[in-house]
């Protein structure tokens, strides 16, 4: 009887859900260091206001676009890694 760990893949399909898992994982873990990093970074930037009323900002139809693009290109690649293993 032989051993295995865990980082021995058995056949090919499990090096190929290995991939998958690894690149959602540090795609994730990429996403989650650099959020956490600007909000801490905005939070104790931002901590005190200058101005005693907040200033209305309108939308900016750009911004808009890419903040709802960009994730779901990511998400929809993910799905697509995952489904196609």
């Amino acid at each position: 009887m032989s051993s295995t760990t865990t980082t021995t893949a058995v056949s090919e399909i499990t090096q190929e859900v290995d991939r998958a898992f690894m690149w959602i994982g540090g795609v994730s873990l990429v996403l989650l260091v650099g959020i956490t990093v600007a909000l801490v970074v905005l939070a104790l930037r931002y901590r005190r206001s200058r101005a005693l009323a907040t200033a209305q900002i309108e939308g900016n139809k750009v911004l808009e676009i890419i903040w709802i693009v960009v994730p779901t290109i990511i998400v929809t690649w993910m799905s697509a890694i995952g489904a196609s293993r």
